[in-house]
């Protein structure tokens, strides 16, 4: 890994992220927002006419030309991390061949497809200090973390319902113009032994509770269904959840709720308040006392946490939203890389792939619930240290 001076910008390398794919714009323009990051070149795509078309696209000068995967790793020298973002299913094999390279490695979630993945990814990571990140991006929300400060700090007393629900239409909505349905990807119209809709929306719901209230579930009851016009794959998840505080969740995630684009809503109450969310109006939290007075937090308040400089890309009044979620990941992401950090807890802003297998397992716990029609116990594969 090469070495940087401390104010330069690190380099990226993608795999995947070509400019047919919505995901690779993102990490793109996040990364570049705050000036943190160079993305020196990638294997984007395995079609050349795609290759060229994305380094045009992201303008890169000059990029580093990688001949295939063996070239991408040996050049190793020319790039800080590395950068996943091909489809989920492939993660792993990619995964193991960072590690092995002892690269420090940026990942979109999910970071693995099954609990089998995940149990050898901690294996191979053990004890060793190899920075890893995977993108939770709605963490990024200045909100969403002003949310988890309040939470830890016992502004709404003792934790005891958080509900986090997920809905969007897009395997159920028909084009206007076609009468017919936009099919997604071909990954995401099969599920393997976790199905596809809890490895791209149920991740980040899971996510956010652990990481609004440093609390994992205890056992989960699972219901899927299908409902949708992409056939052959779970499309509507119900979870209900428990936890070790007593705590009981409540998740909902779905890909058949016409009218809805991405209608994630984040709720908890306490035994002395309650604060929801909603991505739709990213920058405001309703917050309830004990008295039941409600009021909104917004910026340009006396808050915590939403008040650093580096949220105030622009003056109050002026909403930040998706992209400036992820640029938060990344700021945090250079912070990390920069540091002498080697371990994170469920609480941090750039959680690692060892925080993420939890959400992994999980899944599992879901999938088995769902199976046997039963509440089931999570069987974690790592504790945080």
């Amino acid at each position: 890994m090469i070495t940087q001076s401390k104010d330069k910008p690190l380099k990226l390398a993608f795999i995947g992220g070509g400019v047919n794919s919505a995901i690779g714009r993102i990490h793109f323009i996040s990364s570049q927002m705050d000036r943190k990051f160079e993305v020196i070149g990638g294997m984007f795509s395995r079609d050349s006419a795609i290759q060229a078309a994305t380094e045009n696209y992201f303008s890169i000068n000059k990029a580093v030309t990688f001949r295939n995967l063996d070239d991408f790793f040996n050049k190793k020298n020319e790039y800080d991390a590395l950068v996943l973002l091909t489809p989920t299913p492939t993660h792993f094999e990619f995964i193991k061949r960072a590690l092995q390279e002892k690269l420090p490695i940026i990942c979109e979630k999910a970071f693995v497809a099954n609990t089998s993945e995940s149990k050898e990814v901690l294996s191979r990571l053990g004890n060793q200090q190899l920075r890893n990140i995977v993108t939770f991006n709605y963490s990024g929300y200045p909100m969403v973390r002003l949310m988890q400060h309040l939470v830890l700090n016992g502004d709404i007393g003792k934790p005891v319902n958080i509900r986090i629900s997920m809905p969007q239409e897009g395997y159920l909505k028909l084009n206007p113009k076609t009468g017919k349905i936009n099919l997604p990807q071909d990954w995401r119209q099969q599920d393997g032994v976790i199905p596809t809709i809890l490895l791209d929306l149920a991740v980040h719901c899971l996510h956010l509770g652990s990481f609004i209230t440093n609390q994992n579930p205890s056992e989960v009851f699972a219901r899927f269904k299908h409902h949708a016009r992409v056939t052959s794959v779970i499309d509507d998840v119900e979870v209900l959840a428990e936890y070790p505080s007593e705590m009981l969740g409540s998740f909902w995630f779905t890909k058949s709720a016409l009218g809805k684009q991405n209608g994630l809503t984040v709720e908890i109450y306490g035994s002395e308040g309650s604060m929801t969310w909603l991505q739709e109006i990213p920058n405001s939290i309703t917050f309830s006392n004990a008295f039941g007075d409600v009021k909104i937090l917004k910026f340009g308040q006396n808050l915590p946490i939403i008040n650093e400089s580096r949220y105030e890309r622009f003056k109050p009044g002026h909403p930040s939203g998706f992209t400036e979620a992820f640029a938060n990941l990344y700021w945090d992401a250079y912070s990390y890389l920069k540091s002498d950090l080697s371990n994170f807890l469920d609480t941090d802003y750039v959680p690692s792939m060892q925080v993420a297998s939890k959400g992994i397992d999980i899944l599992e716990a879901m999938v088995k619930s769902n199976e046997t029609s039963t509440w089931r116990p999570v069987e974690y594969n790592y504790e945080s240290k």
